[in-house]
């Protein structure tokens, strides 16, 4: 079940209209959402927001997977609201199974739906109207500027994010001549492995977790990413042991996570796709740290077109979709080491908990 966060303080953002509610979201969450579905509980019409959780749509809307809709609803069960109200993004095949699922699973909860729409391509639909006067059938034109809630949010101190291109540009693979050569050092890296496999069930992740903790160290200490593409080659390499990976995961924490950001964005931009999955995982969740959702979900977005299903990048998504706090993340706990070379060991299965 998706987790979740109720806020700590009603949102001061007032929600008069359909326009309203859909400039809202992005600052309530703190990222825009493209292919999801987003509900918010209201305990009172005409209150302010309890809580607002989301979850991204099944990617294949003929398999006719409502979980969206189970989770969502779910959530009312722990909070009390009475009232909701409910927000689709993307096309009508993808949005209005889940939606007509979270709407009929609500009112068995006796929660009243007070709107619902569906946002696409810059125009608006509602579920709840009927009246073509009102809700035509080709939609309304969508604009945040129509709206004052933008600028309510702002003054309140929500924060916008980086623009989405922005963000984008940080992920972008490497190309021409760093791309060969890091093509080299990866396949060098390959080869590195094979020979620490070779020697004992630890040695690749001892190995892996020395050239981990080396690079995290460079990077707090000022000295940036590693310069060398062997050296970057390795530590994409390394990270496909979820020992080492989980090494990496545990160094994150708020006050340096823009850090870790530069690290592994560094790391993910110029490995091969095939190790995409935990170097954009670390992104994700370092970003998410950093207070940072529009980067965190870009970067997931490359996880998961790596490793579809990669547990890390799944679990980060979720406390995204949910408004988790980052505050509430607990460091990961080693349930003891498997091999060490210095005496500090590699972190095995990791508890997790938010």
């Amino acid at each position: 079940m998706a987790v979740h966060e109720t806020p700590p303080s009603p949102s001061p953002l007032r929600l008069r209209t359909p326009v309203d509610l859909l400039a809202a979201v992005p600052y309530l969450i703190g990222f825009q959402p493209e292919h999801g579905l987003v509900v918010l509980g209201i305990t009172e019409p005409n209150e302010s927001v309890a809580f607002i959780a989301g979850d991204a749509l099944p990617p294949d809307p003929a398999a006719g997977s409502t979980d969206p809709a189970d989770r969502l609803a779910a959530l009312f069960v722990q909070e009390n609201c009475r009232y909701a109200l409910i927000v689709g993004y993307g096309s009508p095949e993808h949005v209005t199974p889940c939606a007509a699922a979270l709407r009929g699973r609500l009112a068995a909860l006796d929660v009243l739906v007070l709107d619902a729409l569906r946002l696409h391509q810059g125009r608006y639909w509602s579920y709840t109207c009927t009246s073509a006067a009102c809700c035509p059938p080709e939609g309304r034109p969508y604009a945040p500027e129509d709206s004052p809630v933008p600028s309510a949010a702002l003054a309140a101190g929500f924060r916008a994010g980086r623009p989405r291109a922005e963000s984008a540009r940080l992920l972008e693979p490497v190309t021409g001549e760093s791309r060969r050569s890091m093509s080299e050092a990866i396949r060098s890296a390959e080869a590195r492995g094979a020979r620490y496999r070779s020697i004992s069930d630890t040695a690749f992740p001892t190995e892996g977790s020395r050239a981990v903790r080396r690079a995290i160290a460079a990077l707090l200490a000022g000295q940036g990413p590693p310069r060398s593409h062997d050296e970057t080659g390795w530590l994409g390499v390394a990270l496909t042991d979820l020992r080492v990976r989980d090494e990496a995961w545990a160094a994150i924490d708020a006050p340096c996570a823009a850090r870790h950001v530069r690290l592994w964005s560094h790391v993910l931009r110029r490995v091969d796709a095939g190790y995409a999955a935990a170097p954009a995982s670390l992104v994700a969740f370092a970003a998410w740290q950093d207070g940072d959702p529009i980067l965190a979900h870009l970067a997931l977005d490359v996880a998961l077109a790596a490793h579809p299903g990669y547990p890390m990048a799944t679990l980060v998504r979720q406390a995204l979709w949910a408004n988790v706090s980052p505050a509430r993340w607990r460091p990961l706990r080693s349930r003891g080491p498997v091999g060490s070379a210095d005496g500090r060991g590699v972190s095995g299965a990791p508890e997790r908990t938010l």
